[in-house]
């Protein structure tokens, strides 16, 4: 049914990078009784004969939240290991007491209480850019009493990385390896690609001072190492589109179903625990379904899973290159997604 109009789709989106609004743009669309649709569009950055295709590799941003952190989490839950009620500070003492109240669940949600991000200015300002300097900034971070309010935040789910990192006794990049990426056959979802020929280009980094290609564009990310749980995952469409429907289809293969539904229930402000539910899924023409969850990730990455229309939707794009202001993202995936709700 959508393949007899995947033409007019191409063209939609191949405007976006006629107009220079964007150079780099594939998607993949699962329908469980249809092939799965995927395309690309564009070039690796502006001036490349670089084209996009379905192995190049997009910075996911946020959506390393919910491709690595959150099934991290949860995987450990189900083993006994974290307590969702627990506070982040009986598991990492090391925190400060400003911010060690927060219980696991509460930093899932964004409900946690902490500050949005931690800024490039505050990590110039004389900081070694590694964890110990990171934790010096966010003791003099101001703190919401955790449950006063939902406050999107990196920050919580960084802790989070840590946590599987003090529970699991491994690295967040390798635990993820093992036990998400390779046993669901994404084999190119990683931390630091090595090699960066086939890489979307993002923003040029002040602090850096080049366009980053192959190099989270977060910034704390970066300062850790380029493994965090809250952004520096790099993948491409296939993979994401495969981490969806697995978690449509068949969430076992990841952690339990009874995981997955707790994941699913609206903690305010329709967020989830990791999961944008429906009302706060990126604006389209006709109403998402409201068992719809998904994520978006700030360099132009998205994932929308539909269980009652048996759909999954993929859209990667590198809409911060050269520039982060860009709003073309909004019309980007509003175009996207009515192509694939239209009645």
């Amino acid at each position: 049914m959508m393949a007899d109009r995947i033409d007019h789709l191409n063209t939609t989106l191949t405007a976006f990078v006629e107009k220079r609004l964007i150079s780099a743009i594939a998607y993949g669309i699962y329908h469980t009784s249809e092939s799965p649709l995927m395309g690309s569009i564009g070039v690796i950055r502006w001036g490349s004969a670089t084209p996009v295709s379905m192995e190049t590799l997009f910075d996911v941003a946020s959506l390393t939240k919910i491709l690595c952190t959150l099934p991290a989490i949860m995987q450990l839950v189900d083993t006994g290991a974290i307590d969702l009620r627990t506070s982040i500070g009986t598991y990492l003492s090391y925190l400060p007491n400003t911010i060690k109240n927060p219980t696991v669940e509460q930093l899932l949600c964004h409900r946690g209480g902490l500050p949005a991000l931690i800024t490039e200015e505050q990590l110039t300002q004389d900081q070694p850019l590694n964890r110990e300097g990171i934790l010096s900034i966010l003791e003099r971070c101001l703190v919401n009493p955790p449950g006063y309010s939902t406050q999107y935040s990196d920050i919580g789910y960084m802790l989070l990385g840590w946590l599987v990192e003090e529970v699991s006794r491994t690295r967040l990049d390798q635990y993820a390896k093992e036990h998400i990426f390779s046993p669901l056959g994404m084999n190119h979802t990683l931390f630091n690609p090595l090699n960066t020929e086939n890489v979307a280009a993002t923003r040029f980094c002040d602090m850096r001072q080049k366009i980053l290609q192959g190099e989270t564009q977060n910034i704390v990310s970066w300062s850790l190492g380029g493994v965090a749980g809250h952004a520096g995952l790099f993948s491409t469409v296939p993979d994401v589109l495969r981490y969806g429907i697995t978690v449509m289809e068949n969430p076992e293969l990841i952690f339990s179903r009874q995981r997955l539904n707790q994941t699913l229930v609206d903690h305010g402000d329709g967020r989830g625990l990791g999961w944008m539910l429906a009302q706060t899924l990126p604006n389209v023409k006709n109403e998402w379904p409201q068992d719809s969850f998904g994520h978006t990730g700030y360099t132009g990455t998205s994932i929308v899973i539909m269980p009652s229309n048996e759909l999954v939707l993929v859209l990667l794009s590198n809409r911060t290159h050269p520039n982060m202001v860009n709003p073309a993202i909004q019309a980007l995936r509003q175009e996207f997604h009515d192509f694939v709700l239209m009645k």
